[in-house]
């Protein structure tokens, strides 16, 4: 493998890294969504 070879692979690498963690970011704000609403959502319950 040359060098060149070896730069897009750590370049793919680095890649896919920032995907996993976009990911895992956009997982964490989903979930922090679906809580916000159960929230809302037991509150106004508890009001009627």
């Amino acid at each position: 493998m040359n060098q060149e070879d070896q730069k897009q692979n750590e370049n793919n690498d680095d890649m896919l890294m920032i995907l996993f963690q976009l990911n895992r970011a956009n997982q964490i704000q989903k979930d922090f969504l679906k809580s916000l609403d159960d929230l809302f959502t037991l509150e106004a319950e508890q009001e009627d």
